[in-house]
Formats: structure tokens, C-alpha cells, sequence
């Protein structure tokens, strides 16, 4: 059987069904979303692993509390290996950026949920790391 969770919210546009505002269609609208989350997702890529993992967890938290939920408390609709093939990592350095992000009191792990202590921290991780790796040039993968 085949099992899919969708990350985001998606929307399938006809090509004829697509109607124009200010001269841009919205299928372009929609490419360009989509090509600028590929942009996105590359350059995260070369991010140290903690980083990665900080800006899923807040991500994820951000698309909870849009879709009506918790974003402190986050029920992870996939599996630690599968999130970590998302990350381009593997599922040991997954377990141990969110054990690192647990002694840094930034989160809490539990079965199938993560508690988010610390927010702001988060985004701050994310934000030095991200700025740093990308101001360097360096590329972080699994390194560890």
C-alpha cells in the first residue's frame, strides 16, 4: 500500500482554469510558490544538520497553527527516517539533532510528538546557522 501526507497545502490548477490579476496568471502565481520552495529547500541544504532540523520544527509549527492546531505541541504525521530522507540526512543524524536540541532546552521529545520549549531559540538557531553557512560557502552535510 502507498501512504502519502501532504507537508503543505496544494492546489491543482487546469491550465485552462487559470485566470489572470494584474496580468500575471495564476498558474505562474503558483510556479513561481513552488519554484521559490525549491530555491528555498537548496540552499537549506547546505545548512549544518541542527539548522535543518530547527527550521523543519518550525515550519511544521507554523503550518499547525495555520491549519487551526497547536504550535507548541507537534504531532508528526511521518516517521523520524522519513523526515530525515526530507532533510537529506540520515535517520541516526536526525535523532541525534533533536537530542542535541533537547539538551539545549529547545524542545521536548515524546512518542510521536515533539514539544516546542523554546520557539524563539529555534528561530534563532536557524537564523545564526543559516547565515553563517551561507555567508561561508560552507557546505555541512552529515558530518558528524
Amino acid at each position: 500500500s502507498v501512504r502519502a501526507v501532504a507537508l503543505e497545502d496544494s492546489v491543482g490548477v487546469p491550465v485552462g482554469a487559470a485566470t489572470t490579476l494584474h496580468g500575471v496568471s495564476a498558474l505562474t502565481r503558483l510556479l513561481a510558490a513552488k519554484l521559490a520552495r525549491a530555491v528555498r529547500l537548496r540552499a537549506m541544504l547546505q545548512w549544518p544538520v541542527d539548522a535543518r532540523v530547527a527550521q523543519f520544527l518550525v515550519d511544521f509549527a507554523v503550518h499547525s497553527r495555520a491549519a487551526g492546531g497547536r504550535d507548541d505541541e507537534l504531532r508528526l504525521p511521518l516517521k523520524g527516517h522519513e523526515i530525515a530522507s526530507l532533510l537529506s540526512m540520515r535517520h541516526e543524524v536526525f535523532s541525534r539533532s533533536l537530542r542535541r536540541l533537547e539538551e539545549q532546552a529547545l524542545i521536548e521529545r515524546g512518542m510521536q510528538a515533539i514539544r516546542i520549549v523554546d520557539h524563539g531559540g529555534l528561530v534563532r538557531a536557524v537564523e545564526g546557522a543559516g547565515v553563517s553557512a551561507s555567508a561561508a560557502g560552507q557546505s555541512s552535510p552529515e558530518s558528524e
